[in-house]
């Protein structure tokens, strides 16, 4: 992955949590050269054990961003993925006590995964019941959304949808973070 696309994804995630108050400050690069981990990571996995344990740096305020090639769940493709891909997946902040050597992001698509490495639950999470995705402003959602009907960072939908996080994630993300990861 060239510097100018971790500059230019820098920029984008800078721009899309702007909106609630986030920022972001790459601390480090590391460029390491591993056909298992790139190939074979799966959440959970003994590969995904050994990639993170050998490359996580820093804290609980340190997110940590790992790039592989295709990502599979237990040898299936994960649920909810673009085309029959998936974009990735997130620590939550109230893991890191119990696992801090698994923190972090293996990814596709960058705002979606650190929206839940902050705290944030998918919009259809506990679908059209209570507490939901426990932010207050966000509607239920009965399941994932397609196309363009919704236009949060962490429902489910096309790229060019994705624009925004409401206030109350806003709070829920800052809640999140100072509890979990003392930010």
């Amino acid at each position: 992955m060239p510097h100018s696309q971790i500059a230019k994804q820098m920029s984008v995630l800078n721009q899309d949590f702007a909106q609630i108050g986030i920022s972001w400050t790459l601390a480090l690069t590391d460029r390491v050269i591993d056909a298992n981990w790139y190939n074979n990571v799966a959440p959970g996995s003994a590969v995904e054990a050994q990639m993170k344990n050998a490359l996580l740096k820093g804290g609980p305020a340190a997110l940590n961003v790992y790039s592989i090639g295709v990502l599979t769940w237990s040898n299936r493709i994960l649920k909810g993925s673009t085309g029959g891909r998936p974009l990735g997946y997130a620590t939550f902040p109230d893991e890191y006590r119990s696992n801090p050597r698994n923190d972090g992001i293996v990814l596709e698509t960058l705002t979606h995964e650190a929206g839940h490495w902050v705290g944030l639950y998918h919009t259809f999470q506990g679908g059209c019941f209570p507490p939901g995705d426990y932010v207050e402003d966000t509607p239920y959602e009965a399941s994932p959304a397609s196309g363009c009907p919704e236009d949060n960072f962490v429902d489910y939908n096309d790229d060019a949808c994705l624009t925004t996080f409401t206030p109350g994630q806003g709070r829920r993300a800052f809640e999140q973070l100072r509890y979990y990861r003392g930010v």
